[in-house]
């Protein structure tokens, strides 16, 4: 039972037959973090835990004083009641941590369970030892198991922090500031690389990939795709380092007030099987991990360059400097390992005693004044600015097609062409689907460059854009009579013809329509509509109603739900200077914009229905 209700808290869920053997790790591993934070063996930590532990219970004979409300039902009493147990139990056990692990230690050695034994003694050195190196080392020997504090990073840390306090506040404050942000200022190091990473993805997916696609391509898959050289060397190593970035701050990612990482994404610990998506930068969906993390980077960069300006009394201007064109040397970005630990050895004194803890004593203000110098001195502010990559499907839009067509004035193809093509692509969805993919390529590049408007379609999309040859229009007929004053009408052919294919096998034919647009109509209602609609051409009628969904109301608020659809299709008839469909005005008042999808299908089952009597009339 008891395990039963513990699993229940545990998120990822875990089985309550696995509950005892999850927490027990879970210590482990709290075990090993403390012993790196505090810069102790994973024992020194052990017993540092015991240290708390005491003083917990000693204080007050272990009764919790009234000050707080122990509910702890919201996030600012257990705020408050963490930073008064911080202050009143740890802080006091961490203060003076080396002298209360030495006489815990004594206290162990008095122990006859523990101290008595030999080894034990040996290892904390409670018995002086003369070791003759020349001799052959005895596996006992305390150098091969004695413990010793390194000079790290946060070791630097956690002895500033209790050396701060015999500190003046007008001392140290650059280096006071630096250990502060050091754990976000280390990624900084990252950011050329990812900017470069962003731009060879650029290049090559560009309009060329859509968003599914590209949410479904994993990483794993896309460097294989690649064939072995330069390219893909470059590639492998500009990815391991975004990998890098992300494992290291997708923890903050979701803090930020702009470009916030929804947090199912910033739980994600980022390896090959992860999708290409998250490494394209846009400002939705999964895209949005990339430019979110350029910006954090940048920002990191920037508000500590601004601390250091104002620690420093600086109020000239300073240089700024576009983020594509930031380089290493040009920002506050080093290796902890290979930059910053050579500084921080160069200004310590590490000394080694028989029977003592290990004694570390830093240099502060000459480490300061060199960390100064390496790192921050004449370093610039980098100014964000978001890539504006475009997903294939991006290009669906009505701003988009309105350039296409003012680039190259549009015509549109006979009912004899059109059936030509449909039958050459014998209704396949697959074939559809790949001359859409492509069409949405070339929308993208033609409504902003422009093109000879007699210029063959097929040979825009193979010669111009280098498509693959398997990946053209499909059709013969559209090959020999498409150029690209027909790429819209084609697209519209096309994404008509996939709509209908997959309302006629019951799928979704818009997956970007949204929830509010797809609410049921009742049957009386439904059937008055479809009474109105037999009256209204299908062929002109069903072409707008897709491009209206296609193109325009995927960007509508959810305000628009209560609208009259009637209402609303003439609002758009009239922004289009399109005159009104003959029959339009009878659709019923019940039907509004939320019964979009109701409408949709109606139409589409009424322009199957007319097609197959006009068949069998010609039989």
């Amino acid at each position: 039972m008891f395990f039963k209700a513990t699993a229940q808290v545990i998120k990822p869920r875990c089985e309550p037959s696995d509950a005892a053997e999850f927490l027990w790790r879970h210590l482990q591993r709290d075990l090993d973090v403390l012993g790196r934070a505090l810069g102790r063996s994973v024992d020194d930590a052990a017993l540092t835990v015991h240290l708390v532990l005491h003083r917990m219970i000693s204080i007050n004979g272990g009764e919790t004083e009234n000050a707080h409300n122990m509910r702890l039902v919201t996030k600012e009493s257990r705020r408050e009641w963490e930073t008064d147990f911080c202050s009143v139990v740890i802080a006091p056990v961490i203060k003076e941590l080396d002298q209360n692990l030495q006489k815990a230690s004594k206290l162990l050695m008095e122990d006859e369970r523990f101290g008595s034994d030999p080894l034990v003694r040996r290892l904390y050195e409670f018995e002086e030892q003369i070791e003759d190196p020349c001799l052959n080392l005895n596996p006992t020997t305390r150098s091969l198991w004695k413990y010793r504090r390194q000079v790290t990073v946060e070791h630097l840390g956690n002895a500033f922090q209790q050396a701060d306090e015999s500190f003046d506040n007008s001392q140290h404050k650059i280096l006071r500031e630096f250990l502060k942000q050091e754990h976000k200022l280390r990624c900084v190091q990252f950011l050329p690389d990812i900017v470069r990473l962003q731009r060879l993805l650029m290049d090559r997916f560009h309009r060329r990939i859509d968003r599914t696609d590209a949410e479904q391509f994993t990483i794993q898959q896309f460097l294989k795709s690649l064939p072995r050289g330069p390219v893909k060397d470059e590639f492998s190593k500009l990815i391991q380092r975004f990998k890098l970035a992300w494992n290291s701050c997708r923890s903050f990612l979701g803090e930020q007030g702009r470009l916030r990482v929804p947090q199912d994404l910033c739980n994600i610990a980022m390896d090959n099987n992860c999708s290409i998506a998250m490494l394209l930068p846009s400002t939705k969906g999964m895209s949005v991990c990339s430019t979110a993390l350029l910006y954090f980077l940048v920002n990191t960069h920037d508000e500590f360059l601004g601390l250091y300006r104002s620690a420093t009394n600086q109020d000239s201007p300073l240089e700024r400097i576009s983020m594509s064109e930031v380089t290493m040397s040009q920002l506050i970005a080093y290796d902890p390992e290979r930059d910053l630990l050579p500084l921080i050895l160069a200004h310590c004194n590490y000394s080694l005693e028989v029977g003592q803890e290990t004694l570390v004593q830093y240099d502060w203000t000459a480490l300061e004044r060199q960390l100064t110098d390496r790192f921050l001195k004449g370093r610039p502010f980098v100014e964000f600015k978001e890539e504006r990559f475009a997903f294939s499907r991006d290009t669906r839009d009505d701003i988009v097609f309105a350039s296409l067509a003012e680039k190259i004035p549009q015509n549109s193809m006979s009912r004899a062409i059109e059936s030509q093509i449909i039958s050459d692509l014998r209704s396949s969805l697959s074939e559809i689907c790949d001359v859409l993919s492509s069409l949405d390529i070339a929308i993208g590049f033609l409504s902003s460059s422009g093109g000879q408007t007699r210029m063959p379609l097929k040979w825009y999309l193979h010669e111009v854009l280098k498509l693959p040859r398997d990946r053209g229009l499909r059709s013969p007929s559209a090959e020999q009579h498409c150029n690209l004053s027909h790429t819209l009408a084609l697209w519209r052919l096309m994404a008509l013809e996939k709509a209908k294919i997959k309302s006629r096998n019951e799928q979704e034919p818009f997956e970007e329509m949204p929830g509010f647009l797809k609410t049921k109509l009742s049957f009386s209602d439904a059937a008055h509509l479809n009474r109105v609609l037999r009256k209204i051409d299908m062929e002109h009628f069903l072409p707008l109603l897709l491009e209206m969904i296609l193109l325009n109301v995927k960007h509508a608020e959810e305000n628009i739900a209560e609208m009259s659809f009637l209402e609303y299709l003439e609002l758009y008839l009239a922004q289009k200077n399109m005159d009104e469909i003959p029959g339009m005005k009878n659709i019923p008042d019940a039907v509004h914009m939320k019964h979009l999808q109701a409408v949709w299908k109606s139409a589409v089952l009424l322009c199957v229905d007319s097609r197959s009597g006009g068949q069998h009339s010609a039989a």
